[in-house]
């Protein structure tokens, strides 16, 4: 019985990983994770790490939760800014970013069971261990993070245009704006307070 043929973006993937490590990788035993536009894998040679996460955007227009140009960009930028300028590991290590190839290689933190799903599952009090620490990485997180948004937009304009105030509102800008509108609509504009809250 004949192999099944790698699919493509796993070769794109061996590629990047093999220019960004000067010698020959193998990449094997891809696995798709639906429905995301990533991918666990295997790799072989080169002192490279026994496994990997690839992630690339899907082809879409404009500025979505999950397409669009100024993702990688900006999920490459962050995990760096984390790892390599404030030394956190709160985060998966970039192992390779390619831009042009659209491709994103990251350390791979298997085996993890997502905090989302064990809470679906058994409830919150199950896991009350569990959500202390993810509180902890959080406020960790806010903390090492706090007053450093120059670091950040500096590397993060090295790979690519950035509109900084549009980055930080991010996707909620949009459903903050139509919420106002329908407020308005419904003849009970925010102001005062809820204007203050909302700012």
């Amino acid at each position: 019985m004949p192999a099944t043929p790698m699919p493509s973006r796993a070769l794109a993937v061996q590629k990047v990983l093999t220019a960004h490590c000067e010698a020959p990788v193998a990449v094997g035993d891809w696995q798709r994770l639906e429905p995301w536009a990533v991918a666990r894998f295997r790799l072989e040679g080169a002192g490279a790490p026994g496994t990997g996460i690839a992630k690339w955007v899907r082809p879409a227009a404009g500025r979505t939760a999950r397409c669009g140009p100024w993702r990688l960009p900006t999920e490459c930028a962050a995990l760096r800014f984390l790892g390599e300028d404030l030394g956190t590991r709160l985060a998966p290590r970039v192992i390779a970013c390619d831009l042009a190839a659209g491709l994103l290689v990251l350390e791979d933190l298997a085996p993890r069971v997502a905090l989302d799903g064990l809470l679906v599952r058994d409830g919150a009090a199950a896991h009350a261990k569990r959500l202390t620490a993810f509180a902890r990485a959080l406020g960790r997180l806010g903390a090492a993070t706090a007053g450093r948004a120059d670091a950040y937009y500096t590397r993060r304009a090295a790979l690519g245009p950035v509109d900084r105030e549009a980055d930080a509102a991010g996707p909620i800008a949009s459903s903050l704006a139509e919420g106002v509108r329908q407020a308005v609509a419904l003849g009970i504009p925010p102001g005062g307070r809820a204007s203050t809250e909302l700012a």
